[in-house]
């Protein structure tokens, strides 16, 4: 079973996860309602206000060679455009009627 954490607010999920799993608290995935540092690819900035977003982060517990990473990813976009019902701008954005509505990020 997954553990979610639901935090109202949230500096970056990505962060609060990697904290938590450097501290030695079990975390399986953080939802967050606002991002107040989130980021995209290439350290870019990316807007998350509060009551505009759902900001999810998922932690990977078993080991996997870092050449696969890119696959995940795209799989992860794939996924995700078929259960929102949106288009992909590839690599990782989600697209609504042309517009970015979701991005996929995966760090190690």
């Amino acid at each position: 079973m997954i553990s979610l954490l639901v935090l109202d607010s949230v500096d970056s999920t990505q962060n609060e996860v990697a904290n938590r799993l450097k501290a030695g608290v079990p975390v399986d995935a953080i939802l967050a309602y606002e991002q107040t540092q989130g980021r995209g690819r290439f350290g870019r900035q990316w807007h998350s206000p509060k009551g505009g977003c759902l900001a999810l982060s998922f932690a990977w517990h078993a080991a996997i060679d870092t050449e696969w990473l890119e696959g995940v990813a795209l799989a992860a976009g794939v996924i995700a455009a078929e259960v929102f019902d949106t288009s992909i701008a590839w690599p990782n954005d989600l697209l609504i009627n042309g517009k970015k509505v979701g991005g996929i990020l995966c760090e190690i």
